[in-house]
């Protein structure tokens, strides 16, 4: 009895005392700055995520014994601006947590070879110190491919890196301040990130230079029927004019749209792609009445190896064309049939241009 009455009290200490420890402690992504706390028209680089510290990937020596001496880890998180001329073209921030202050200290000390490694930039020259952020901060000017100011400050026990690329590099830190200031609220009262903050999905359609009508499906679409519902999972725009293909590329699940004006889609209609999906005699063509306008449902027949595939046009406006699961390139062809959804046939092709409206 003794020994469950010691097991119980316990649970009880630990549920008291642990656990709000455990909860107090942020994480380091919580910390990082956020896409709605830049201009709009950014989206989020490849170079985010967490996990390795400073010396990470042969760091010079420097680094490495202070990364002994100091165990940190880190998080990343990139911008890059897709359009807007507000900001800079490229910000960047890395965020280091050390198990104390004096860890902090330390990596602050070496800032510079930290901005070179963790960066990779070079070139890097001090400038002015910066009336903060944080408990300590330094700042650097950096020319060459990413010319611009990085900002190195120590906040408690974490220690934060911002890149600002695209500007002048300038005797002050300049815009790089301002916004390590805004990361440097962040880090002084942590809050979880909400779901989504960081969904750079819709930005591209955001674009005000974007050249087209956006037609689309909405973020998730549940058409009447046995058709299961799909999600947008990405979107591509604009799409270069060099490749002759549409503006817009919206990537559903079982299902793509993609966005033309009508000259652009009569000269892909000529390529070699568009007419082995367009114009041979075993392509089968059905129209269809949807909403007033002209649409398509093409079939090949031509006894391809995998089988057959069906795609969809439509005119939604007098100088856009939706095109639905339509192969781009002669590599795409097999591919497209090998991999089906209930999107793939007649019946989800028609439900996809019905469904599509402008945004």
């Amino acid at each position: 009895m003794d020994l469950v009455r010691a097991l119980a009290i316990a649970v009880l200490a630990c549920a008291l005392w642990c656990a709000p420890a455990a909860a107090q402690e942020p994480e380091h992504a919580d910390l990082l700055l956020r896409l709605s706390d830049l201009p709009a028209g950014y989206l989020i680089g490849d170079d985010t995520g967490c996990g390795d510290g400073i010396a990470a990937e042969e760091a010079p020596a420097v680094l490495e014994r202070m990364s002994r001496e100091h165990p940190n880890s880190g998080c990343s998180i990139e911008f890059e601006r897709l359009w807007g001329t507000d900001g800079a073209r490229l910000v960047w921030s890395d965020l280091y947590a050390f198990e104390d202050v004096a860890g902090a200290t330390a990596g602050l000390d070496v800032a510079e070879p930290v901005v070179e490694h963790t960066l990779g930039v070079t070139a890097v020259e001090p400038l002015p110190p910066p009336a903060g952020p944080g408990d300590a901060a330094v700042s650097f000017a950096v020319t060459g491919d990413r010319p611009g100011t990085v900002m190195v400050w120590r906040s408690g026990r974490f220690l934060a890196v911002r890149l600002v690329a695209g500007r002048p590099a300038v005797a002050g830190p300049g815009p790089a301040l301002a916004i390590a200031r805004v990361q440097q609220g962040r880090m002084a009262a942590p809050t979880p990130i909400p779901r989504g903050e960081n969904d750079d999905t819709l930005v591209p359609l955001d674009d005000p230079g974007l050249g087209i009508p956006v037609w689309w499906l909405g973020r998730r679409f549940d058409p009447p029927g046995r058709l299961r519902p799909t999600r947008l999972t990405d979107v591509w725009a604009p799409l270069p004019r060099r490749d002759g293909l549409g503006r817009v590329r919206l990537e559903y699940r079982g299902a793509d749209v993609m966005l033309w004006r009508r000259g652009a889609f009569r000269r892909f209609a000529r390529t070699e792609v568009g007419r082995l999906v367009r114009t041979r005699a075993c392509v089968e063509h059905e129209r269809l009445e949807i909403s007033g306008r002209r649409a398509f449902v093409h079939a090949d027949r031509c006894g391809r190896r995998h089988g057959q595939f069906l795609w969809a046009h439509a005119v939604l406006e007098d100088d856009v064309v939706a095109t639905v699961r339509m192969p781009v390139c002669t590599m795409c062809l097999d591919d497209r049939i090998r991999h089906r959804s209930g999107y793939a046939s007649r019946a989800g092709l028609e439900a996809v241009l019905r469904g599509l409206r402008r945004r």
